[in-house]
C-alpha cells in the first residue's frame, strides 16, 4: 500500500509544479516561441508528469488508486487557478480522458505476454496528455489578458506586435534619408495612427477573439503533442527500467512465459 501512496504523492508534487509553471506561463503567454525559456520549463513538466502518471496506471491495479491520480491532478489544476465557472468541466474531462487511458493501457497490459513497457504506456498516452492541454488552453482563455480583448479593451498584443514590426520595417525602408531627430518623431506618430487603426478595424470583431485565442492555442498544443507523446514514452521506458532495478515493481506469475507485473 505504501508503494501506491508514494506514486500519488509523486504525483501530487509533479502536479503542483507544472499547473503553477503553466500559470505563469499563459499569464505571460507569447505567440512566438520567444523566450524560448519561457516555454521550456511548462513543456519538460508535461512530459515528466505525463510519464508518471502513465507508469502509474501501468503498476497499479486498483481502480481506487487508478481514479484518485486524474482527480488529484485535477484538484491541483483548481487549487492553482481556482475555481471558476469552466475549471470543473475540465476537470471532469481530464477524469473521464483519462479512464479511457486506465482502459487502453490495462488491456495491453493483459494482452501482453512478454511485457514490453513502451507499448503498454504508448498506447494510452494519447489520452493522458489530451485533457491537460484542453485544460492548459481553457486557463489561457480565462486570464485576464484574453478576457479584456473579448471586452473590446485591447487588441491582442500578439496581434499588435505583428503589425508594429511590418510597419517598422516599412517605415525604415522609406525614411533612412531623414535626420534621425525627425524620423523618430515621424516613426512615433505613424505608430500611432497604426494602433488606432487596428484598435478602430478589430473592434467589432473583439468578443469573438478569447476563444478563438484559446482554440489557437490548442492547436498549437496538439501539434506539439507528438513530441510530448514521444518524449513522454521514452521517459515512462526509462522510468520503469529504474523502478525494476531497485525493485520498486517487479515481475511475477507461476507460468515463466507470462509476465505479470507486481509492486
Amino acid at each position: 500500500m505504501y508503494k501506491r501512496i508514494a506514486i500519488l504523492a509523486v504525483i501530487a508534487i509533479i502536479s503542483t509544479v507544472f499547473w503553477t509553471s503553466v500559470s505563469l506561463w499563459v499569464n505571460d503567454f507569447s505567440w512566438s516561441l520567444r523566450p524560448l525559456g519561457a516555454w521550456i520549463l511548462p513543456a519538460v513538466l508535461l512530459v515528466v508528469l505525463a510519464s508518471v502518471i502513465s507508469i502509474a496506471f501501468v503498476v497499479i491495479k486498483e481502480r481506487l488508486y487508478q481514479i484518485l491520480i486524474p482527480i488529484i491532478v485535477g484538484l491541483l489544476f483548481l487549487a492553482v487557478f481556482g475555481i471558476r465557472s469552466l475549471y470543473p468541466i475540465t476537470v471532469a474531462i481530464l477524469i473521464t480522458v483519462h479512464l479511457i487511458a486506465i482502459s487502453r493501457i490495462r488491456q495491453e497490459v493483459h494482452n501482453q505476454i512478454s511485457f514490453k513497457v513502451h507499448k503498454v504506456v504508448r498506447r494510452g498516452m494519447t489520452m493522458i496528455i489530451l485533457p491537460i492541454l484542453v485544460m492548459t488552453s481553457f486557463a489561457y482563455y480565462l486570464t485576464p489578458t484574453v478576457q479584456e480583448t473579448g471586452q473590446g479593451k485591447s487588441v491582442p498584443p500578439s496581434i499588435v506586435n505583428a503589425i508594429e514590426s511590418t510597419t517598422q520595417k516599412v517605415i525604415s525602408l522609406n525614411f533612412f534619408e531623414i535626420p534621425a531627430s525627425l524620423r523618430d518623431a515621424a516613426e512615433g506618430e505613424i505608430m500611432q495612427q497604426v494602433k488606432n487603426q487596428i484598435y478602430t478595424f478589430f473592434s467589432p470583431y473583439m468578443r469573438f477573439f478569447p476563444p478563438l485565442l484559446a482554440f489557437g492555442l490548442f492547436i498549437m498544443l496538439q501539434g506539439l503533442s507528438i513530441v510530448f507523446i514521444l518524449l513522454a514514452t521514452l521517459l515512462a521506458s526509462g522510468l520503469f527500467l529504474v523502478l525494476r532495478l531497485v525493485g520498486f515493481v517487479r515481475f511475477g506469475g507461476k507460468d515463466v512465459k507470462e509476465q505479470v507485473l507486481e509492486i
